[in-house]
């Protein structure tokens, strides 16, 4: 898995047209999971982590991407954050 912040909706749906697999891996942090509720830090505010969750989708990123894979995914994102 690879991230990227820059225009996530943009990004996401750019792939999907692709036919390129990707999603949000994180859409809450951890302090805010129901595993971590027990914890006394589950209250306190982590505003760096909640930027992330709002705007990181997850690339493909895996040992059996070729190369035409690699570039089939930049292209995607390319053009997703260029706006074209």
């Amino acid at each position: 898995m690879f991230v990227s912040r820059e225009k996530r909706d943009a990004v996401l749906a750019a792939l999907k047209e692709a036919g390129i697999p990707s999603m949000i891996y994180y859409p809450k942090p951890m302090h805010r999971q129901s595993a971590f509720s027990t914890l006394d830090s589950v209250h306190e505010s982590y505003p760096v982590s909640d930027m992330l969750c709002d705007c990181i989708p997850s690339l493909p990123m895996h040992p059996y991407l070729n190369v035409g894979d690699v570039e089939q995914v930049c292209d995607a994102v390319c053009t997703a954050i260029s706006g074209g």
